[in-house]
């Protein structure tokens, strides 16, 4: 990583404390990356790719209202989303039962326009091993 890049880093990692109103030492090189933690974006495979999008940012505001330090802390630490698919409506379904189940952090948006349809989740850090079989989403585009 060029020096340039980590200093840009570091001013948006300012400024994002800045902002929450929150403190922290900023982590350079493998430090940051091991302390990495991920918030997972699950979508289903059967929508576009626009509305896989759109249904992914409902996910993610959802969690963000229902799960707000876990929301906050990965904001300030890691910042990273994996975006995933599984098949259909019935697959997403299995999947949030499952994280409920684990008592995994979970945000699940049903979209009023499709007659309140499961169209996306989102899942905290501690769902790594639960998501580690999904495929990456739009993948096929």
């Amino acid at each position: 990583m060029t020096t340039a890049r980590m200093k840009s880093e570091d001013s948006y990692a300012t400024l994002a404390t800045r902002a929450l109103g929150t403190s922290r030492t900023t982590q350079r090189g493998s430090e940051r990356r091991r302390s990495t933690s991920k918030l997972y974006l699950i979508v289903r495979a059967d929508l576009s790719a626009g509305q896989q999008a759109v249904q992914a940012a409902h996910a993610l505001r959802q969690f963000a209202a229902e799960h707000p330090e876990i929301d906050q802390e990965w904001f300030l630490v890691s910042n990273t989303l994996a975006f995933l698919e599984v098949p259909d409506e019935r697959a997403l379904g299995v999947l949030l039962e499952r994280a409920a189940t684990r008592e995994f952090p979970v945000a699940a948006f049903f979209e009023p326009d499709r007659d309140y349809e499961l169209t996306a989740l989102a899942m905290g850090p501690s769902a790594r091993k639960l998501c580690s079989g999904l495929v990456l989403a739009l993948q096929g585009l």
